[in-house]
């Protein structure tokens, strides 16, 4: 299950959105032990935010428990729910938790 909340900021060209994703079961790596959570960070500044087409320097990541933190900036909301999903299919990670700042890059 996803719950989501939006809050629109200023003039409508920035997003407040937190995103978390919950009762995700414990997924251990590929020998079927459980992960830690340096290499469940490791994995997902190397892998999961440039397969979303996020810069890692964008986004801070904290990893507690198999719980991910993310909190920064993206462009567009399409990035954003990219980034919680391939974050969601990383190996050990239990839940997503996305607190994120989202700008809507409109041409002007």
């Amino acid at each position: 299950m996803r719950s989501t909340k939006a809050f629109v900021l200023g003039l409508g060209t920035a997003l407040f959105v937190e995103r978390a994703l919950t009762r995700r079961r414990r997924r251990g790596d590929q020998s079927g032990g459980p992960v830690d959570d340096a290499t469940i960070e490791h994995r997902v500044l190397g892998d999961a935010l440039p397969a979303a087409g996020i810069d890692p320097d964008a986004v801070d990541v904290e990893v507690q428990d198999g719980i991910v933190l993310l909190q920064g900036s993206v462009e567009g909301t399409e990035r954003a729910d990219a980034l919680v999903q391939k974050v969601a299919e990383v190996p050990g990670v239990r839940d997503v938790a996305a607190m994120l700042r989202v700008s809507d890059r409109r041409a002007a």
